[in-house]
């Protein structure tokens, strides 16, 4: 997941956007990476990246962050869904299906469609 260190690095303007607002002191925010992380590998045609409000508070302002740690996905720069707090893994992965089609095959994915 790449971090934005500076504003006009922000872009969501195209394709499917995973977005972290975080910050460096919050706990639940680092497991929160890691789940993404691991999404990462799955959803190859997403883009997945972290904002620490505390690095750049204008976009915590813009997109209204009042919680941490907070999600917001965007399609084509349309602000779709925002998840507040720590979601289970598997809930987000639900979630980011619902946005496309194109995802790389898991071995859980493989066995659950044998069966």
């Amino acid at each position: 997941m790449r971090e934005i260190k500076v504003e006009n690095k922000f872009d969501v303007s195209s394709g499917i956007t995973v977005v972290k607002f975080g910050a460096e002191w919050c706990a639940p925010c680092k497991k929160l990476a890691v789940y993404l992380d691991k999404l990462e590998n799955e959803f190859i045609n997403y883009k997945f990246i972290s904002v620490d409000i505390d690095n750049i508070p204008n976009l915590a302002k813009q997109y209204q962050i009042r919680s941490l740690p907070t999600i917001i996905i965007f399609k084509n720069g349309n602000k779709e869904k925002t998840i507040v707090g720590l979601p289970l893994i598997d809930s987000l992965r639900k979630t980011l299906r619902e946005y496309s089609s194109v995802v790389k095959s898991t071995a859980v994915d493989t066995v659950q469609a044998i069966l």
